[in-house]
């Protein structure tokens, strides 16, 4: 799997990209790295572009529920997740419910990114993302 983010100060998003087989390790490993880079700001709103990703055949669903438990984002933010196929989908509508379930009501899975873009109020094109 490879991954990729970029902080859009102007727009106040960051924007993850995810590409090939996904692991609870990968998405704990960009987690980590967003949370440390200067520019992050957990009032910010996230797009996860996973539409070039799936899960790992052996994701465990508990991993879903063990990331859905915390988050480095503000609860209020708008987070938006982008994936193709059902079983992507139903891991992202998951994992979306775990994090309701702590609170964070605005957390949306998509099928496409320019739907995702439009309810996250992006109206600037994504600059290229710094790569990890």
């Amino acid at each position: 799997m490879a991954w990729s983010y970029f902080i859009d100060l102007p727009q106040r998003l960051v924007f993850t990209q995810i590409t090939g087989v996904v692991t609870p390790a990968d998405i704990q490993a960009e987690r980590e790295a967003v949370k440390a880079d200067p520019n992050f700001d957990p009032s910010f709103n996230h797009l996860v572009d996973a539409f070039d990703s799936k899960p790992a055949p052996d994701f465990p669903t508990e991993k879903i529920r063990e990331l859905g438990s915390s988050t480095i984002f503000n609860k209020n933010v708008r987070r938006a997740i982008v994936v193709s196929g059902d079983l992507a989908f139903g891991l992202a509508r998951m994992f979306a419910t775990y994090r309701e379930i702590h609170g964070e009501a605005n957390l949306q899975v998509f099928r496409s990114r320019e739907a995702a873009l439009n309810w996250l109020g992006v109206t600037q094109p994504i600059p290229p993302k710094k790569g990890t």
